[in-house]
């Protein structure tokens, strides 16, 4: 039985057999396909998370996208996953997200939600991460269809 140590990749022997390079120890083992990079970052973001056994009833808690507002919502999905790069006196790619005004014209252009779906010609933010959850990127397009109020 493979090990998970919460928050721990390099502990867990479950990430260590889905990611060696033995072809007689990998996971799931030959001849069965290897797992895709998209699957072992969705194994290592969970136990990272906690290893928390949620359920995977994919309309346990759903995905609310009706009441969709910059401050109590998009603003702290860019606070997590976008402004440690794009904020300060010098954000990356002068991309500023951490204000609204600097938020509303990337939104306003079609350069934020093309950049975190990974749409093709747009740059894939995170920059060498994880796409977002889908239901964070579902808010993001809800909120620029909605006009990308203030709110």
């Amino acid at each position: 039985m493979q090990e998970v140590k919460a928050f721990n990749l390099s502990s867990s022997d479950l990430y260590k057999y889905i990611t060696i390079n033995d072809a007689k120890k990998i996971m799931p083992p030959l001849p069965s396909a290897p797992l895709s990079i998209a699957q072992k970052e969705t194994i290592a973001k969970w136990i990272l998370q906690g290893a928390k056994n949620n359920s995977c009833d994919a309309n346990a808690t759903g995905c609310d996208t009706k009441k969709v507002t910059f401050g109590k919502v998009i603003k702290p999905i860019l606070d997590k996953n976008c402004t440690g790069c794009h904020s300060g006196t010098s954000p990356s790619a002068n991309i500023n997200l951490a204000l609204y005004n600097g938020v509303a014209a990337i939104a306003k252009s079609g350069s934020l939600y093309g950049s975190i779906s990974h749409s093709l010609s747009y740059s894939k933010m995170p920059k060498n991460a994880s796409k977002l959850d889908q239901c964070d990127i579902d808010k993001v397009k809800a909120w620029i269809d909605a006009g990308a109020k203030d709110n």
